[in-house]
């Protein structure tokens, strides 16, 4: 499974838009019908003191990332359903992940 601290993973990472996090590369369930190589992923925070972030703003970050990503015809690529899917099948594989008490 691949932890994605998105909003540190950007400020100390090689790429400049949340459209560009790796998370998009490893996972792409309900947002591209052609994608069969899917990992476990999870979106996560990493030290709220430094970065100042929380886990809901770290989805919204990722769902208005992928709401602006267009196709090569200008068109949004992707409907607000496929995002809501996508992102509930990462909130259910984070919750997969969770180390239980």
């Amino acid at each position: 499974a691949i932890e994605s601290n998105l909003t540190s993973n950007l400020r100390i990472g090689e790429f400049t838009r949340f459209d560009e996090h790796p998370i998009l590369k490893f996972n792409k369930d309900f947002l591209d019908d052609e994608c069969s190589n899917s990992m476990l992923v999870s979106i996560n925070t990493d030290d709220q003191g430094v970065f100042a972030t929380s886990i809901t703003n770290e989805y919204a970050l990722m769902a208005c990332a992928i709401e602006k990503i267009r196709d090569n015809h200008d068109n949004y690529k992707y409907r607000p359903i496929q995002i809501n899917r996508w992102l509930n099948n990462i909130r259910e594989m984070t919750e997969s992940q969770r180390f239980r008490k």
